[in-house]
């Protein structure tokens, strides 16, 4: 039984009076409300790689226990294309294959920050002020040097920076380090 249809089985069990009493509430599925917030919990502290092997591994031990496929399939998340070439990779293999194939399916990805964090935004106000004159990529190099530093901020960040502030074009930049600080600024 999956998620959703432990979700449908609690409403319409619900549903009689809006709060369950006592009689309808079925014990096995309140256990396995907690065991899938449990897992849920477990889930957020794990990697993409070792969430990967984890439904791996539960898969099999579902399989083990005799449970129709669709079932186990539909309670891992795992697609019958992923089971088919897990199958023939531990048919190959054997064991071992599969937890070196849920590592190497899953590159552990950099995170790349697509906005400006508030320093680098602060600092990169400051640079406008100081050099409005500057384009993207130079803004770009003062932000990662040590004097501001050192923020390893990347062009494309900078310049969507650029945008939102609407300080995209030379001109813009210029008459904004014209303009008097307001009293409330964060970026004195």
């Amino acid at each position: 039984m999956g998620i959703r249809e432990l979700g449908r089985r609690l409403f319409l069990r619900s549903a009689g009076g809006g709060v369950p009493s006592g009689a309808d509430v079925d014990p096995y599925l309140v256990g396995l409300a907690k065991r899938v917030r449990r897992l849920e919990r477990e889930v957020f502290e794990m990697s993409p790689a070792e969430i990967k092997q984890t439904k791996i591994t539960r898969l099999f031990e579902l399989l083990d226990e005799e449970v129709t496929l669709d079932d186990a399939l539909d309670q891992t998340g795992i697609s019958y294309e992923e089971y088919q070439e897990l199958m023939e990779k531990r048919e190959q293999y054997g064991e071992e294959a599969i937890k070196v194939v849920a590592e190497e399916e899953i590159e552990e990805e950099e995170i790349e920050l697509k906005h400006a964090t508030h320093e680098q935004v602060k600092y990169l106000t400051q640079i406008i002020r100081q050099h409005p004159d500057y384009g993207v990529s130079r803004l770009t190099s003062l932000l990662n040097s040590e004097e501001y530093g050192s923020q390893e901020i990347k062009e494309s960040v900078v310049k969507r920076e650029l945008v939102r502030m609407k300080l995209e074009t030379k001109e813009k930049r210029e008459a904004f380090s014209k303009r008097e600080l307001p009293t409330w600024a964060s970026y004195r």
